[in-house]
């Protein structure tokens, strides 16, 4: 992810936003709620067998912002890889 990346050479993207107030934070509060397989993403890009992609950027999201809404969406729909699965991220391992 481009942020862990940023991280590496003394930049913090996950709290930048744009001047129009863009943010990744921003980005993934709209995103997280379609985790949940009963809602309708309002677009044809995105289908529900790719919807569990969306967990590990929620976990991220939670490790950096301990947003309670998210943490709410990951324990609900699984912190972990389903078994066979496995979740990475580019850079060094977080203590």
């Amino acid at each position: 992810m481009l942020a862990r990346l940023g991280e590496q050479v003394g930049v913090d993207l996950w709290n930048h936003s744009t001047a129009d107030g863009r943010s990744l934070g921003g980005a993934l509060r709209y995103l997280a709620p379609y985790a949940d397989p009963a809602l309708t993403w309002p677009r044809k890009d995105l289908d529900a067998t790719n919807r569990a992609r969306l967990l590990p950027l929620l976990q991220e999201g939670v490790h950096r912002s301990g947003d309670p809404e998210l943490r709410a969406l990951l324990e609900k729909f699984g912190e972990r890889p389903a078994p066979g699965e496995s979740w990475r991220f580019n850079g060094p391992a977080r203590p």
